[in-house]
């Protein structure tokens, strides 16, 4: 698995708009070959996103995605909100652990196993939690 982290710092009073392009803008990106893709924003500067997207080859986030229309598509709809050119890096993904989440948050080992939820890949509890994300 290949992750890509691209820093954005959105212009000063541009926050919101940058939320609600990104969410419409994001699309362009998992079309593309983007397994997954997690908007963070930080709590010391909230001028300050990190852009965290999983790939399944280290050609897909350089070769096919900046060279695809989704790229010119996603820069398009919310390169207007950069305070500065990103940062974009790439690594290869080491480890993850997830937790099962339920409704009520992160569930222990002995609710996970009450609810099913132990059964269940850990992938479907991630976009389980992403889709929340997301929603909120």
């Amino acid at each position: 698995m290949v992750v890509t982290v691209v820093e954005l710092l959105i212009r000063k009073g541009a926050e919101e708009a940058f939320l609600a392009a990104y969410r419409d803008a994001s699309q362009h990106v998992l079309a593309v070959g983007c397994r997954t893709l997690r908007l963070v924003r930080s709590s010391s500067d909230p001028r300050r996103f990190l852009v965290i997207g999983e790939w399944d080859s280290v050609d897909d986030p350089s070769a096919v995605f900046q060279g695809s229309d989704g790229f010119v598509r996603w820069r398009e709809a919310v390169s207007e909100f950069f305070a500065e050119p990103p940062f974009v890096d790439q690594g290869v993904q080491l480890h993850c652990e997830t937790v099962p989440v339920s409704p009520d948050g992160p569930a222990s080992a002995d609710r996970a196993e009450e609810a099913g939820a132990a059964d269940q890949p850990a992938a479907a509890n991630v976009t389980t939690a992403a889709t929340t994300f997301a929603d909120n």
